[in-house]
């Protein structure tokens, strides 16, 4: 998990920044495709970023380091809001007790919720909307128009607002919305990351408000000791219900075997355990009752993670007409799952590099596992967790691979490594080489074995990058090491009576041997 949040462009229309995947689906969506737009994600790092009090006491103590200060905001530390937060919780409380107050409480959630929305509500994006039959009127050069769409006799113009008055406590929303990140940050950095191994849990899904995580409990007597400070108390059903309420601690929604996440707020937790149900998220959607379940199944969130479809439902349900003062009834087709996400290249790059940090630090051998295992299962044999640990991609691609044969081993991953040498036959020289990889010869008769006559048919020779010799006086002269640093190929030498690694040179020379001497016997008779 990344703890620096960035609000960023995310253009849609460009593959490297979404990726091929998501670019290539987005592209099959025709006239829905999606288009650019600011999207808030996580990393190591921001710039010109504003940074709650609070929040930025956490960063400096966990390692972070500021480069630019721009300005400051003085403020006095004060709780302005610390009645109107008790009174949301106090209400929910009351509902807990008493299920005649339920509207009450429902209601004062709603207020609670809302006084974050409405304080961050952008009053500059409000438009005024104006339906116009009349040439005369429709004033596109105005200074305020923004948008117009032709009607079957009139048209519908969307005009800014001449005038703003910005009253919302935008400061309020901010203190919120930061505080709930530091929250959110505290619970994985000093809670979950503090008690569990990182192989012993992932992380599913975070929202402001809640995470979601697949973990296995270690350290318990400690973690029993200090629960409470993040938890609500269980001591009995009244205290537990209490702190229920209670802002700021992490309650448990929902626990379960399997999670399908699809973008933000858009997942499916199953099966349930014996007292919960699926838990379903579909961001604008309507839940409940039966409604829209067509869908809203583990079928269909698996159906859509396979098939790279989007699956679109039904909202129904009634308003007041602002015309006929009347009331009516509507029918709404909207998109209730869908594959794509533009966020899943920047998230998916971020859980990459965290996962081969958790691998390489948890990853072990298949006899360290086999212990593990053994004290989970006394049944279990050394050879099933072999066979298992050997059969997983995932484990051998994040393991650490062997190095490669170096310059001197009669293998190389180059493929233009070769080996070169200088064979005599009948007293006269051949200059051979041999490619360790393809296996590919290339030899040159030599008139003689003097340094000019080498160099020149070095210069000949195919372009390449490693050479492996014996000492030879003729390779190892000034000229020919000058040319050789010049190409910047790599030049090794043999040790002396080494004819293993020098194997595959020795055995081409003897080839060449014999095939000269088989045609010069030919010429004699």
């Amino acid at each position: 998990m990344t703890p620096i949040f960035n609000n960023i462009l995310i253009d849609c229309s460009d593959e490297s920044i979404i990726g091929k995947q998501m670019f290539d689906n987005n592209e099959k969506r025709k006239q829905s495709r999606s288009k650019p737009d600011r999207k808030l994600i996580s990393s190591y790092f921001g710039e010109k970023i504003q940074i709650y009090t609070t929040l930025l006491k956490w960063y400096l103590a966990h390692g972070m380091e500021i480069t630019q200060t721009y300005s400051f905001i003085k403020a006095s530390s004060h709780k302005a809001f610390a009645l109107f937060v008790e009174a949301v919780s106090n209400a929910r409380r009351e509902d807990d007790t008493d299920k005649s107050k339920a509207m009450i409480a429902e209601m004062t959630k709603l207020v609670g919720n809302s006084a974050f929305g409405r304080s961050v509500m952008d009053t500059g994006k409000h438009k005024e909307i104006k339906y116009e039959s009349d040439d005369k009127a429709v004033k596109i050069e105005h200074f305020t128009f923004h948008e117009l769409e032709e009607l079957n006799d009139s048209c519908e113009i969307t005009m800014k607002k001449r005038r703003l008055n910005n009253k919302n406590p935008i400061h309020l929303s901010i203190a919120i919305y930061q505080l709930a990140k530091l929250l959110m940050l505290q619970f994985y950095y000093d809670c979950i990351d503090f008690y569990f191994d990182r192989s012993d849990f992932q992380y599913q899904e975070m929202d402001t408000d809640k995470s979601i995580s697949e973990l296995h409990q270690t350290l318990r007597k400690h973690f029993n000791q200090h629960k409470f400070e993040r938890f609500p108390r269980a001591y009995n059903d009244e205290v537990a219900k209490f702190d229920r309420r209670t802002p700021g601690l992490f309650k448990d929604e929902w626990s379960g075997d399997v999670m399908v996440s699809l973008p933000s707020n858009n997942y499916i937790c199953y099966p349930p355990d014996e007292s919960y149900k699926i838990k379903v998220s579909a961001k604008g959607v309507q839940l409940g009752r039966g409604r829209n379940n067509d869908v809203l199944n583990p079928d269909g969130f698996e159906t859509d993670v396979r098939d790279r479809i989007t699956l679109q439902d039904t909202n129904k349900g009634f308003r007041l007409g602002k015309e006929t003062k009347s009331i009516i009834t509507y029918c709404q087709t909207k998109t209730a799952i869908s594959y794509f996400y533009d966020k899943r290249r920047e998230i998916w790059i971020n859980f990459c590099l965290s996962y081969i940090m958790i691998l390489k630090q948890a990853i072990v051998g298949a006899q360290a596992l086999y212990h593990k295992a053994k004290v989970l299962n006394h049944k279990i044999t050394y050879k099933n967790v072999k066979n298992w640990y050997h059969s997983q991609t995932d484990l051998q691609r994040f393991q650490e691979q062997k190095k490669r044969f170096d310059g001197i081993k009669i293998a190389s991953y180059s493929p233009k490594s070769w080996q070169i040498e200088l064979a005599l036959w009948d007293k006269k020289p051949i200059l051979t080489a041999i490619n360790i990889n393809s296996r590919l010869g290339y030899a040159k008769l030599l008139s003689n074995k003097t340094a000019p006559t080498v160099l020149t048919a070095l210069k000949a020779f195919v372009q390449l990058y490693k050479l492996l010799s014996r000492v030879i006086t003729e390779l190892m002269n000034a000229q020919a090491q000058i040319f050789i640093k010049l190409k910047k190929i790599e030049h090794f030498n043999k040790e002396a009576g080494d004819r293993r690694t020098m194997r595959q040179t020795e055995r081409f020379n003897r080839t060449i041997k014999q095939r000269l001497t088989k045609i010069a016997i030919a010429k004699v008779f």
